[in-house]
């Protein structure tokens, strides 16, 4: 728990810079949100599987699925800021694709929209805008009987 709660701190801290909090409302505030994230991704992902990501024994970030319906739906994935942009994302979201076409299903998730870094990522890996809300993005990829991404189009 001390590295999840160090990881998703990680992911907080550029909106954290702009609070002028002291750190020790920052540290509350952000074991609260994970204690509250937490709760919500295991209510509403009973059959997930949440696992960290490691470089040998060292762990470097989170991956959060539910294959347990008829999409793979990626909950999360986060790594910490050493390990961003070395490519280990894009290698893990390629072996959910082939994991995800294996069994017959597309891949779903949710990203903010402010996540533009992200986003690209999803998209250069074949994932299409599915719907967009004030805050959060709905993406799918799908593979189609011959090998190639179909994109699905928002409406």
């Amino acid at each position: 728990m001390p590295f999840l709660r160090r990881l998703y701190r990680s992911t907080r801290e550029e909106e954290l810079a702009l609070t002028g909090w002291p750190e020790t409302m920052k540290q509350l505030f952000c074991d609260n949100q994970f204690d509250l994230q937490r709760a919500h991704y295991r209510r509403q992902h009973p059959l997930g599987e949440f696992l960290v990501i490691r470089a040998g024994a060292e762990p470097v970030g989170r991956l959060y699925l539910d294959a347990g319906g008829e999409t793979v739906h990626l909950i999360d994935i986060a790594l910490l800021p050493a390990w961003r942009g070395c490519g280990i994302g894009s290698s893990l979201l390629q072996c959910l694709q082939a994991r995800a076409a294996a069994a017959g299903k597309a891949m779903s998730l949710n990203v903010l929209t402010r996540n533009r870094r992200a986003i690209a990522l999803y998209r250069r890996l074949g994932f299409a805008d599915e719907s967009v809300a004030a805050s959060h993005m709905s993406m799918c990829w799908r593979e189609t009987a011959a090998g190639q991404i179909q994109l699905k189009t928002a409406s």
